[in-house]
């Protein structure tokens, strides 16, 4: 009765899972992104600093002026080069462990990764932590370790032998498999053409996502985050309350974005008062 209800505990467990991996996924690759988008100030102090060293030896120098010392005119050109080589490389582990999270190799390798990325306070000390929860997890283990063998070792599908039909039996009942039963029969949400990417069936959830992406405008953020944060945690109460209700990822996005946007906000709103009334 508990297989049919979808309140199974490994059923429960292996749902749980494969949300919270979706959920690290889609981290890592906006980590990347971030640090992607940081590489660019490297970038710039690299441009900055070939400016230095090729116009400042040949431009003009007033009367009894002293040209500016050799490292001045290179520290830009090694500074940029040290942030984007750093910001590049940690841009692609991070990009390579989304990947293989979504594969469900390499284990040891995403948590190499979650212990470099703890360095980083405060988010990436978080996004470390909550990957070091989710790997260690012996049911997670186990997902990592087929993904492993089915990746050295590719099976091919099993051949069913020709099945000779019954003398007088009709041919709807020639090669009828039987239904699974007990364990076997694994409840599926039926009608979801989406394969789950769009959880329809989990309204808050859906439209805490969107109100959290769209809440990164500016003049409306503060509303839609705020909105963002409520539905996400309805979203939340929904997921719980019927478990093979998809939309766990989407309510976290939402309620991230929008707590994000709304803390800024808030920043922003003390540091006018402060210069205004300081």
């Amino acid at each position: 009765m508990d297989n049919v209800n979808g309140t199974d505990p490994q059923l429960r467990q292996g749902i749980r899972d494969e949300e919270h991996l979706s959920l690290l996924r889609i981290a890592y690759f906006v980590f990347g992104g971030t640090r992607v988008f940081f590489s660019l100030f490297g970038v710039m102090y690299m441009v900055i600093g070939v400016v230095f060293a090729f116009t400042i030896p040949t431009g003009p120098m007033k009367p009894g002026e002293a040209p500016p010392p050799e490292f001045v005119r290179w520290i830009f050109l090694i500074i940029g080069t040290g942030i984007f080589s750093v910001m590049a490389t940690l841009a692609t582990l991070d990009f390579l462990v989304a990947v293989r999270l979504g594969q469900r190799r390499s284990r040891t390798l995403c948590l190499v990764a979650a212990a470099l990325g703890c360095i980083f306070m405060p988010w990436g000390t978080l996004l470390g932590v909550c990957t070091f929860v989710v790997l260690l997890r012996p049911s997670v283990a186990t997902l990592f370790a087929r993904g492993a063998a089915g990746a050295v070792m590719p099976r091919e599908p099993a051949r069913e032998p020709p099945v000779e039909p019954m003398i007088g039996a009709p041919a709807a009942m020639e090669r009828t498999p039987p239904p699974p039963t007990g364990s076997q029969a694994v409840p599926v949400e039926k009608g979801d053409s989406t394969g789950g990417i769009i959880p329809y069936k989990n309204p808050p959830a859906l439209a805490a996502y969107y109100c959290g992406i769209f809440s990164l405008i500016p003049c409306v953020g503060l509303i839609l985050g705020i909105v963002a944060v409520i539905l996400g945690v309805r979203g939340l109460r929904r997921r719980m309350q019927h478990p093979l209700v998809r939309g766990q990822v989407h309510a976290w996005i939402g309620i991230i974005l929008g707590s994000l946007v709304v803390a800024v906000h808030v920043l922003v709103v003390i540091g006018l008062a402060t210069h205004a009334f300081g």
